[in-house]
């Protein structure tokens, strides 16, 4: 019986820890969030790993910083309400300009709105009309349906009660297992310009 009281005390304080992170970045509107994720192209039949690295302040400013498993630098981007400017080292190409699905989507795989990615991480519901979505019986988010996007995103604990989170489309698939999620921005990181490599070329 003690054995049984244990194991529950030791769930229950995982699950409200993910649960408690995520209230935590809510309620101070800004958030350093860490996932190991997996990107699928369904479109080009190709698959990767890589690590996202998130800081957000809700509503002015969201950086994302992508490694590979080996730690080596992939891509950064800067997302404001009115503009995009990201770069990807692999390829030595940046883009700059209007938030666009489609611009994004050259790296997520997946045709997401830049400034989707603050109602996943904050774990809150989208607002837009196309967008339908369903909570557990404590009033969790557990999912967001967009019909006309064909898009859904899902919210999850897995066996260790980190919080996963899935996008799926019918193009790919991004799934991230977070395993660090902090209410306040990492110190030393800007959120007001993203400075481009010498030597890359601009995207339209």
């Amino acid at each position: 019986m003690k054995s049984i009281l244990l194991c529950l005390t030791v769930a229950s304080f995982f699950l409200a820890g993910c649960q408690s992170a995520v209230k935590k970045a809510q309620q101070s509107g800004e958030g350093h969030f860490r996932a190991r994720t997996l990107i699928e192209d369904k479109a080009h039949a190709k698959s990767f790993i890589v690590n996202l690295i998130f800081n957000v302040k809700k509503g002015e400013a969201l950086r994302l910083d992508a490694t590979s498993p080996l730690n080596q630098h992939l891509a950064s981007f800067l997302i404001t309400p009115k503009k995009l400017t990201y770069f990807i080292a692999t390829n030595k190409t940046y883009y700059d300009g209007k938030p666009q699905t489609k611009a994004f989507a050259r790296f997520m795989a997946v045709p997401l709105e830049p400034m989707w990615l603050e109602n996943i991480l904050f774990r809150e519901p989208f607002t837009d009309k196309d967008w339908s979505c369903t909570q557990d019986k404590k009033g969790m988010l557990t999912s967001c349906l967009n019909m006309r996007e064909k898009l859904e995103v899902s919210w999850s604990e897995n066996k260790d009660r980190k919080l996963v989170v899935k996008v799926t489309h019918p193009k790919g698939e991004i799934q991230m297992n977070f395993h660090k999620i902090q209410p306040k921005v990492e110190q030393g990181v800007s959120l007001d310009v993203l400075k481009i490599p010498d030597g890359f070329t601009r995207l339209k």
